[in-house]
Parts: C-alpha cells; structure tokens; sequence
C-alpha cells in the first residue's frame, strides 16, 4: 500500500454519488464494506487503513494535498478553527459504532454552525472536520457548549484557544 511507503493519501468521497458523509468515508477506509457489512472480510481488503489513518487522511494529509498545511489540517494556534465534536471516539470504537456516531456540535472558522443537544453528561474527545483539523483526547469537557476562545479538556490541564 501506498501509505507504508510514507506517501500522504488524502481522503474524500464520490459526492453526489455518494453522501459526502466524512463518518461513512471513514468508516469505509477502515472496513472497506458497505453499510451492511458487504462484502465479508472487505473489497480488496489489503486496502483497509488503520483509524489513525484514516483520520490522517480527512485532515492533515486532506490539508497537504491542497496546499494548506500550515494553516489547515490540524487544532492549533494560527490554524483554521474547523472542526467537529462527535459522539464517539472513532479511532477506537467498533465499525458499527462510527456509523452511528452522532455530530454533536459543527465549528467553522471558530463559530459554532451546528448544535446537538447532548444526551450523554461528557463528550471525551474532538475530531476535525475532513480537511481541516485533527483529535484531541481528554478526560472529559463534560456539558460545555460556549467556545469563548478557548476550550479547557479538564482534568487534563490543556487548553485549546481557537
């Protein structure tokens, strides 16, 4: 595969064919199976990427192959402020469960777009949007949904400022 070679793959869809759904893309990259599990054990199975990978290739590597690198691709000052909350930490949850990962909260620029009530009393991680982001883990930034500048991951010490 392309990737062991250290060659930086972006990620993407057929829209309008398909969706344009970066969760579906995600996790066909991973499976390479339809929605119901087709084919077993994968298309062309030796093309299946690990979840890291795939998360590199809707953000950072997203970000090389157009060129913005070094201000798209990844949470960090001086950087776009794009980037989604989900529901479920994609990079270890099972296949079934990224394509039942809800968006909880949608950041364009650094404005809150979209908004999801939050059923759950903490959302423990951030993933970006395709194309313009990258994960931050934390232990938890329980209910807060006012991105004053900054987003605290508490327990954890670190702060984000968009």
């Amino acid at each position: 595969m392309i990737i062991d070679k250290g060659l930086k793959v972006a990620g993407g869809s057929d829209c309008p064919i398909e969706t344009g759904n970066a969760l579906f893309e995600f996790y066909a990259a991973c499976t390479r199976q339809d929605h119901s599990g087709y084919p077993a054990g994968g298309w062309q199975p030796q093309e299946k990427v690990n979840s890291m990978e795939a998360l590199k290739m809707l953000t950072t590597w997203g970000a090389h192959a157009e060129f913005n690198e070094h201000r798209r691709g990844k949470i960090s000052i001086g950087f776009d402020a794009d980037l989604t909350i989900l529901s479920e930490d994609i990079t270890t949850c099972s296949p079934q469960t990224i394509l039942n990962t809800e968006v909880i909260m949608t950041i364009v620029g650094g404005n809150i777009v979209a908004e999801q009530y939050v059923v759950s009393s903490s959302v423990t991680h951030l993933t970006s949007s395709a194309m313009s982001g990258s994960t931050i883990f934390g232990d938890s930034i329980g209910d807060t949904h006012q991105f004053t500048g900054s987003i605290e991951l508490s327990g954890s010490g670190d702060l984000l400022t968009l």
